[in-house]
């Protein structure tokens, strides 16, 4: 049964590759970010492991550009841009087969260092082609307690 087009971005501090294809992902945030200065405010590192599938046989399968918007970013000019070609997305399992899912799908890494933002708001992640704009993940950025006591995140 085709599924469809999806993602989804694991956000970060830092993103290490590791033997074997591995990678490590150091400081994963969840839902949202604190951070502890006025803004604007500048971050060492951030990390973004972006992935994005599409089945095989999906008439909207084509090239894809990816839009990463930072907070203060309109809606139409993202801060980073890249477009992924379709023949650099992995197959997933043989056309033929009659086993399994078949599928297209890229997964990268993307390192923002340094990274200053402007303001609180969300880094929002899509993807933009034949199936329209997909939401791939987006992240709150807001400033945290100056009190010395932890922020909880409510999720």
């Amino acid at each position: 049964m085709p599924v469809d087009p999806h993602g989804w971005t694991i956000f970060c501090d830092d993103i290490r590759p590791e033997v074997g294809g591995k990678f490590s992902f150091m400081g994963v945030y969840r839902g949202i970010m604190f951070v502890h200065s006025d803004f604007p405010v500048t971050l060492p590192k951030f990390g973004l492991a972006i992935h994005y599938r599409v089945d095989f046989d999906d008439a909207r399968l084509g090239d894809v550009s990816v839009n990463i918007f930072l907070p203060g970013d309109g809606e139409r000019e993202p801060s980073v841009q890249a477009v992924i070609p379709v023949s650099k997305m992995i197959v997933e399992n043989d056309p033929a087969s009659a086993v399994g899912d078949t599928f297209r799908e890229f997964g990268f890494n993307v390192i923002l260092a340094p990274l200053t933002l402007k303001e609180r708001g969300r880094v929002r992640v899509r993807a933009v082609g034949g199936a329209g704009v997909i939401k791939l993940g987006s992240i709150r950025v807001e400033r945290g307690p100056t009190n010395g006591t932890p922020a909880t995140n409510p999720n």
